[in-house]
């Protein structure tokens, strides 16, 4: 229709990476252009917007939101000589992204005390209010009495609290990071399992502030060794000290 319009506000905090590439599917236009968050689409004469009809917007090059919470709503409408005829909106939900990392206890055998040591690469941003949450396997307890930081831009005295199996590392960045970024987080004086049973795996998330999932990953578990007896405390003691003397008993303590 003549002098008609479809225009897509984008809600506040919407970026735009660089300038975007906006394609129409199923209607003629003559003209595409933004101004802000606003995208203004001016159809052609030619054009008839038919009910029940699927019509296609690709608009590349927008950024997706910092975290998996639904965005606020995006809002479509078409206009006739500047005033609205159908109007509606919608939002989407980013999915999230993968994090990587490892960790290694620096003494290993059971029922010591020990270091835990986590090197974890994230791939999306996060705020310096931002946190992590590293939730332990069922088989390991969370017990430890400092927590550091290391990294660019990176908080060396983050928040660590613990509850259950679950650790929380909050504050961790200065300042809004970019992706990637390695932080290296360590846990003095923690314990190892009692038993030479393989860990399970530690699972990991980010979130770019209190609420906001951004990414989620695992981190491989450890195998404990076994601690060593020590002659200073076991002594073994015939019943009988007699040459090929048979049978004896040994009595070890």
């Amino acid at each position: 229709p003549t002098n008609s319009s479809l225009q897509i506000i984008f809600p506040t905090g919407s970026i735009f990476s660089t300038v975007p590439e906006i394609t129409l599917s199923g209607l003629n236009y003559l003209t595409i252009t933004r101004s802000g968050l606003t995208i203004t689409i001016n159809l052609t004469g030619s054009s008839s917007v038919l009910k029940s009809t699927f019509y296609s917007v690709t608009i590349r090059n927008y950024t997706a939101p910092s975290t998996t919470n639904p965005t606020s709503p995006i809002q479509v409408t078409f206009l006739k000589n500047g005033y609205p005829t159908m109007t509606g909106n919608f939002s989407f939900t980013a999915i999230t992204g993968n994090i990587s990392g490892t960790m290694a206890p620096s003494v290993y055998v059971i029922n010591q005390a020990t270091t835990y040591s986590f090197s974890i690469t994230l791939n999306d941003p996060i705020s310096a209010v931002g946190c992590l949450i590293i939730t332990f396997p069922t088989n390991l307890s969370i017990s430890f009495t400092s927590c550091s930081a290391t990294g660019t831009n990176v908080n060396s005295t983050p928040t660590c609290t613990a509850s259950s199996s679950v650790l929380n590392v909050c504050n961790v960045f200065t300042t809004t990071i970019t992706a990637p970024a390695t932080v290296n987080i360590t846990l003095n004086n923690g314990v190892n399992p009692g038993s030479t049973q393989p860990t399970s795996t530690f699972s990991v998330s980010s979130y770019y502030n209190a609420t906001g999932l951004v990414a989620t990953g695992t981190i491989s578990g450890f195998t404990p060794t076994p601690g060593t007896l020590s002659n200073t405390y076991v002594s073994i003691t015939p019943v009988n000290n007699k040459v090929m003397a048979s049978p004896v008993n040994y009595t070890i303590k």
